[in-house]
C-alpha cells in the first residue's frame, strides 16, 4: 500500500509549484518583450486562470484557516500588481500595428519603440515579481514552522477520499 502525502507536505509542494509557475510566466513575458514569439496559451490574460492564480484562489487560501491571512493578502496584492504591469505590457504591444496576438502567432512583430516601452514595463514587473517571490519564501517558512497536525483538516474530506482511492489503484 502506498502512503499518501501528508497534508503539510502536499501544501508546501503546491506552494513551490506555484512559485515555479510564476517564474515560468515571467520568463515567457521576457521572451515576448524581447520581440520573440511565445505560445499564446502560456500567458493567461485573466490572472485567476494562470497556474499561480489557481493556486492562490484554491489552495493558498486553505492555510488562512490555520494562520493569519496577512501574508496571503500581501502575496495576493503583489500578484495583482504583477498582473497590472503585465496588462500595461499587453496594451502596449496590442496597440501596435501588428498587435500582441500577431506577434504571438508569428505574423508580425511590434515596432522597436513599442518593444522598448514594453521592456521598461518588464523591468518594473521583474522588481514586483522579486518582491512576490521573497514574500512566497517568507510564507513558506511560516508554513514550515507549523506542525503537521495543523494541516490535518486543511483539505476537504471528499478530496482526500478520492486521493486515497487513486493511490490504492496504483
Amino acid at each position: 500500500m502506498v502512503k499518501t502525502m501528508d497534508n503539510k507536505l502536499r501544501y508546501i509542494t503546491a506552494l513551490r509549484a506555484a512559485r515555479t509557475e510564476h517564474s515560468k510566466w515571467l520568463y515567457t513575458i521576457k521572451i515576448i518583450v524581447s520581440g520573440f514569439q511565445a505560445d499564446q496559451e502560456s500567458v493567461a490574460l485573466n490572472q485567476s486562470a494562470s497556474p499561480f492564480g489557481v493556486w492562490l484562489n484554491n489552495e493558498a487560501i486553505l492555510f488562512s484557516a490555520i494562520n493569519s491571512k496577512a501574508s496571503l493578502i500581501e502575496i495576493e496584492t503583489l500578484y495583482n500588481e504583477c498582473y497590472e504591469i503585465f496588462h500595461e505590457i499587453y496594451k502596449t504591444l496590442l496597440n501596435t500595428k501588428s498587435g500582441f496576438f500577431g506577434s504571438l502567432l508569428k505574423t508580425n512583430r511590434p515596432s522597436f519603440s513599442d518593444l522598448i516601452i514594453a521592456q521598461n514595463y518588464y523591468e518594473d514587473l521583474v522588481k514586483k515579481s522579486d518582491e512576490l517571490s521573497n514574500k512566497m519564501r517568507i510564507f513558506e517558512n511560516q508554513v514550515q514552522a507549523n506542525s503537521a497536525e495543523k494541516f490535518n483538516d486543511i483539505y476537504p474530506k471528499e478530496e482526500l477520499f478520492h486521493q486515497e482511492q487513486e493511490t490504492k489503484t496504483t
